[in-house]
């Protein structure tokens, strides 16, 4: 029977990795002291994710006999941010601007697809390497924009309010280019939604999300504001 939804399965998949996140981040707060530490915790965390998503890519190019290399790239919004976090950790500098746009991305859409994977049940194996590295590289995505704010590898800035805007365009660019040019049927859910039977198309996501950035980034700023008056 193939892995389920919330069966055993998945559920201990999610207390594994909820008690190593919790830990390994707790453990790296308390020896990371230096800044030094700290970038080396933010820049391995982000070379884990790095590998996890080119796993999950290549994988999914041998799911096929012969394999489909057009399948290297990836096509889906998480599948991109992914590669974009674990890039702009790996190599961007501190608090970077692609790490404001990327962390919200990476931090919603690795949190719901951990607890939602509607890919679990593509093989009978949960090990299966296309159905296991998808769930680590979201896993990942998430525990990566967390340690960002750990370790004080980014800060919140109205200054960066512009980032989502920016980010978004870059993804639909991409997603046109594929689509119109390497004759991908859909790319980053332009044109079919996230899940069936929904508006999630990255028409209806990327308003919504940008207006979530704004609403975080002003609101932090008003309590920074509020620290200082008080």
């Amino acid at each position: 029977m193939a892995p389920q939804r919330y069966g055993w399965q998945h559920l201990t998949y999610i207390a594994v990795m909820l008690v190593l996140t919790v830990v390994g981040l707790w453990l790296g707060k308390k020896y990371a002291k230096s800044e030094k530490a700290k970038i080396i915790v933010v820049k391995s965390l982000s070379a884990l994710l790095l590998v996890a998503v080119l796993v999950n890519r290549i994988s999914v190019v041998f799911k096929t006999n012969p394999p489909e290399w057009n399948w290297l790239l990836p096509d889906s919004l998480c599948g991109l941010n992914s590669f974009v976090l674990a890039l702009a950790g790996l190599c961007g500098k501190k608090d970077n601007s692609v790490l404001h746009f990327a962390w919200l991305a990476g931090l919603c859409g690795g949190v719901i697809v951990t607890i939602y994977p509607d890919f679990i049940s593509q093989n009978s194996s949960f090990m299966y390497l296309p159905t296991i590295s998808g769930l680590l590289h979201h896993t990942l995505s998430a525990v990566v924009a967390i340690a960002l704010f750990v370790f004080g590898y980014i800060r919140i800035s109205y200054r960066k309010w512009y980032c989502p805007f920016w980010g978004f365009i870059c993804y639909l660019a991409a997603g046109a280019f594929f689509i119109t040019v390497m004759g991908y049927g859909d790319a980053y859910h332009m044109i079919n939604p996230v899940l069936d039977n929904t508006p999630l198309t990255i028409w209806f996501i990327a308003p919504i999300f940008i207006a979530l950035h704004l609403v975080i980034t002003f609101t932090v700023e008003l309590i920074r504001k509020k620290k200082k008056v008080a």
